[in-house]
């Protein structure tokens, strides 16, 4: 491996220790992996490629205690994500949605909606 094509971050150690437990399975070797920093490439490429999308037209408008407020360009309107129960729901959708699974991706909200 090329170490100056790479870069370190911090990552919680029960992270780590998963990752480690995980790269030492069959299953890990089955798909191709050899080392932890291999897998964590690939969560956060898989992650990126997954959210990126929503970047392109949603926007966090606004937080409150039970509820957020996006606004979606792609449709033209805001929406409402909020805790029901312990479940997210949206104003447009009924089942889970592209709205409810911005909201649950931002670090800050997760905070807040139960």
């Amino acid at each position: 491996m090329d170490k100056t094509k790479w870069k370190s971050i911090m990552l919680p150690k029960e992270l780590i220790d998963q990752l480690e437990k995980f790269s030492e399975s069959n299953v890990s070797r089955n798909l191709g992996f050899t080392n932890k920093s291999q897998m964590a490439a690939y969560a956060v490429r898989d992650f990126l490629k997954h959210y990126s999308s929503f970047m392109a037209y949603l926007e966090l408008m606004d937080v409150e205690s039970d509820f957020v407020i996006l606004m979606d360009y792609k449709i033209g309107t805001t929406v409402k994500v909020k805790d029901k129960n312990g479940k997210l729901t949206c104003s447009k959708h009924k089942d889970q949605c592209e709205h409810m699974d911005f909201v649950s991706m931002i670090p800050r909200v997760q905070n807040l909606v139960k």
